[in-house]
């Protein structure tokens, strides 16, 4: 059995080149270009993804269950059972 690179050049074999160029995050670009950067995070952040739900129940424990950070600057019983 041979190796897939066997046949070919090194070059051939190791230096993958894509038909279009890697984009890259337009947030880095000048000008700024407000409404490529927001399809850009879009299609990340607004998929119904893991890493949505995460900052979605983080927001909610912060706001929601947690107690305010008031009462949590001395230790007591009452909101560390609640945490």
């Amino acid at each position: 059995m041979t190796r897939p690179c066997e046949s070919d050049s090194e070059l051939q074999c190791w230096l993958y080149r894509p038909a279009k160029p890697i984009a890259l995050n337009p947030i880095f670009e000048w000008p700024p270009k407000p409404l490529e950067i927001w399809h850009w995070y879009s299609a990340y952040w607004l998929a119904a993804a893991t890493t949505t739900l995460a900052v979605v129940l983080a927001v909610v424990a912060y706001f929601i269950i947690l107690p305010p950070l008031s009462t949590m600057q001395s230790v007591e019983l009452k909101w560390v059972i609640q945490v």
